[in-house]
């Protein structure tokens, strides 16, 4: 939210979880958006093997560690940390398509220690997610 939004309508609280206004907001959206079509979705951040993710998906026994990327800043790191921890699947919501492309340029120059993981890259504003 910008700061105009947050002047209008004051500071809001969207629920638990880490970070800023913005990244719980989606967070819990995101969560409802995902329960609606019918995964498990652990809504606070969910922590596998001491390793938090924003939202652990599970769906007919795929687990998805998903990172919402407000700010491209220790994405990579996230990342390899989500796959330390366990998870083979690992998706990347990112709140801009600059965003979205730095990262996954970064990603592609390092992931070719990670053959086994699965690793994708999504828009914040597309369509799947609303």
């Amino acid at each position: 939210m910008t700061d105009k939004g947050i002047a209008i309508v004051g500071k809001q609280n969207p629920g638990s979880g880490k970070g800023g206004f913005e990244h719980r907001l989606h967070q819990r959206r995101l969560a409802e958006v995902f329960l609606a079509q019918g995964y498990k979705a652990a809504i606070v951040e969910e922590c596998k093997n001491g390793k938090n993710v924003d939202l652990g998906l599970s769906k007919d026994g795929q687990a998805i560690a998903v990172e919402i990327i407000i700010s491209p800043q220790n994405a990579i790191e996230n990342i390899e940390k989500d796959i330390a921890a366990g998870w083979k699947s690992v998706w990347l919501l990112c709140n801009t398509q600059a965003i979205l492309d730095g990262v996954k340029r970064e990603w592609a120059s390092s992931n070719s220690k990670y053959p086994s993981v699965e690793v994708e890259f999504y828009l914040l504003s597309d369509q799947r997610f609303f």
